[in-house]
């Protein structure tokens, strides 16, 4: 019975460091910091959460960021120049609204309308950049402070938009290199590559209506299901 003790306490050590081939426990994996990884470009949904999940690095961010470790509560308690954002290009709310002109005639619900609002959202190819910077770039890119014309003008033409802003985005990676540091060097080369294949995507002309016809299906099979 001792020996068989002494085994087990072996095994859970082994398991806890990952030695001697053992598979690291599934808790303390999940304990790891997940971070965002500058110059990413996935879809928003395949973005990993800028959050924190071990619990003793949460103590202190307050009950709900305890119990969920949500992005929004850890990031609270990150320094600014630590976040990543996942950031939309174009902005969304630009592709939204030409979603909703491109759907007009199809009687759409309010449920339907948030359907395809959250496909589009989650399914928008995302560049990680800093907070800092992506807060620069929605100074100049931010469509609720336009004018009903400019918002008009902005999202009937999503390739141009979208365009604009990667400039603006490799202006701000430009002033970024400059404050110094290899590690800024090394974000703003990734994210400039991520935005050369970015543009790339562009070049298909059907590029936003196959973003926004797939959540039209998506949402409106999920409606047939249901009946």
């Amino acid at each position: 019975e001792k020996e068989c003790k002494e085994r087990e306490k072996k095994r859970a050590t082994a398991q806890k460091s990952g030695k001697d081939g053992a598979k690291v426990n599934s808790r303390t994996e999940k304990n790891k910091k997940i971070k965002r990884k500058c110059g990413d470009k996935k879809k928003y949904k395949d973005q990993s959460a800028d959050t924190i999940k071990n619990k003793n690095e949460s103590k202190g961010l307050g009950a709900k960021a305890q119990k969920n470790g949500t992005a929004r509560n850890a990031r609270e308690h990150e320094p600014k120049h630590k976040r990543r954002d996942a950031d939309h290009l174009p902005s969304k709310e630009y592709v939204k609204e030409n979603m909703r002109k491109k759907f007009k005639d199809e009687k759409l619900n309010d449920t339907e309308l948030s359907c395809i609002e959250t496909q589009i959202d989650n399914n928008l190819q995302t560049v990680v950049i800093p907070h800092i910077e992506h807060q620069s770039k929605t100074k100049v890119h931010q469509p609720k402070d336009d004018t009903p014309e400019m918002k008009k003008a902005k999202s009937s033409d999503l390739h141009k938009t979208a365009k604009e802003e990667i400039d603006t985005v490799k202006k701000e990676m430009d002033e970024y290199e400059k404050k110094g540091g290899k590690k800024n060097k090394r974000c703003a080369k990734l994210i400039k590559e991520s935005l050369g294949d970015l543009l790339k995507d562009l070049e298909d002309p059907e590029y936003f209506n196959k973003i926004m016809d797939a959540a039209l299906e998506h949402c409106k099979k999920g409606k047939r299901k249901k009946r």
